[in-house]
């Protein structure tokens, strides 16, 4: 080796191997020959750069640019252009990040959007294999209609919520029901004050109310029929109601498991 001369450390079968280890980081083949051949060759120009990496002359800017905007190159003279390699354990934490930061976007996107494509596919492909009768919208407090469908309980009713907060007009539908032999079971994470006497008649008629840390469904199960289940449970609610359908057996098994971790409120109230 003459003075000066360098060892050439990237051979074809390396540029392979990096080639490899570079493509999951969202890198094409061309992207990979570029950043590779300015990390060997040094600082070049266009043509110099679609030479050495073996890119169509017609693709070179395109490539660069996309590198560009990767972290992977940057341009270091401006006429003419002249481009260089960003260092490679620069180049790469970066895009690690950047690929880091785009993940947890697409992941609050796929939150966002999940429960109305699931109820899609769930309607079109029979998983809930029962009959969407109703959406209610704005259901901060009972309607008529899950009054109504509460009272032709013969059973039970099931209650998840996050506090439970019975209204003066509401308290005759439970009473009605607890008087009638209807077993109404609720888990919540707590109640209102100014529920404190309603739920203390509750309980005196036989209602079972258990307290459990972060409650944050929302849902009624009624004689393994009919479910009212609230597809946000703060601000503007959305409620489905359905009748005859599996559902009601998967939350009423996702109940009982609950149950049997929470505690009693009798106490309190």
């Amino acid at each position: 080796m003459t003075p000066g001369e360098y060892p050439t450390l990237i051979t074809e079968e390396s540029l392979n191997r990096f080639s490899r280890t570079l493509r999951p980081l969202g890198l094409s083949e061309y992207e990979v020959r570029v950043f590779l051949t300015l990390v060997k060759n040094g600082p070049a120009n266009y043509r110099n750069v679609a030479r050495e990496s073996n890119v169509p002359t017609g693709k070179i800017y395109h490539v660069l640019s996309t590198l560009g905007a990767k972290g992977f190159v940057e341009i270091i003279q401006t006429k003419p252009k002249i481009y260089r390699a960003v260092e490679p354990k620069i180049a790469l934490r970066r895009r690690l990040k950047q690929l880091e930061e785009d993940f947890f976007e697409l992941e609050r996107k796929i939150r966002d959007e999940l429960p109305n494509l699931q109820l899609q596919y769930s309607l079109k492909h029979d998983i809930i294999r029962g009959v969407l009768s109703e959406i209610l919208v704005g259901c901060n407090s009972f309607t008529k209609s899950i009054q109504n469908t509460l009272l032709k309980a013969l059973d039970e009713v099931l209650i998840v919520t996050p506090k439970f907060d019975v209204k003066p007009h509401e308290e005759d539908v439970f009473m009605r029901l607890l008087e009638r032999g209807v077993s109404v079971k609720v888990l919540c994470s707590g109640f209102e004050e100014s529920s404190e006497d309603i739920v203390s008649r509750f309980l005196d008629l036989g209602a079972q109310i258990r307290m459990q840390e972060a409650v944050d469904d929302k849902y009624y199960v009624v004689d393994d029929k009919s479910v009212y289940t609230f597809i946000n449970s703060s601000g503007e609610n959305i409620c489905l109601q359905v009748h005859g359908t599996a559902l009601c057996r998967v939350l009423k098994e996702r109940f009982e498991e609950r149950w049997e971790l929470a505690r009693e409120i009798r106490e309190k109230a």
